[in-house]
């Protein structure tokens, strides 16, 4: 998730939203990725790096910056970048999400250690369980 935010987080706009804890899920799967989302900041927050892992697939990506300038690391290398990293997320906010059949896309954003972050999580879901493939840091 956090990884290269986790070193390096980006300044965002102020952006209107419901904060997680008051989101009201509106069918099972908006209830298990709101559920994925929120595991996501309590894992990362508490340093629980193999419990936030589990929660992409064995192939997902994270994707950080634009254009020519973007780069792509894999599961293995947000588990190396993250050892002995502190971060703490706190009022996380739902932008928006989009659930298509078995696949679905959720944005959130949040202060993490302070600063304001944007990020974009792509899910798919397999065997009845939602997981995330790819992970966007602006």
């Amino acid at each position: 998730l956090l990884t290269l935010c986790l070193i390096v987080a980006c300044q965002a706009e102020k952006q209107k939203g419901t904060t997680l804890d008051q989101v009201a899920p509106a069918n099972d799967d908006e209830a298990a990725i709101y559920a994925i989302v929120g595991k996501l900041q309590d894992n990362i927050s508490a340093g629980e790096w193999d419990q936030w892992l589990a929660l992409y697939t064995d192939d997902a990506v994270l994707t950080s910056g634009s254009g020519s300038g973007s780069k792509e690391i894999s599961k293995q290398e947000m588990r190396e970048m993250v050892e002995g990293v502190s971060y703490k997320i706190t009022n996380m906010v739902v932008l928006n999400k989009t659930i298509s059949g078995d696949q679905a896309s959720i944005s959130v954003s949040f202060d993490g250690n302070g600063k304001k972050q944007n990020e974009t999580y792509l899910l798919t879901k397999k065997s009845g369980q939602w997981l995330i493939y790819k992970e966007t840091n602006p």
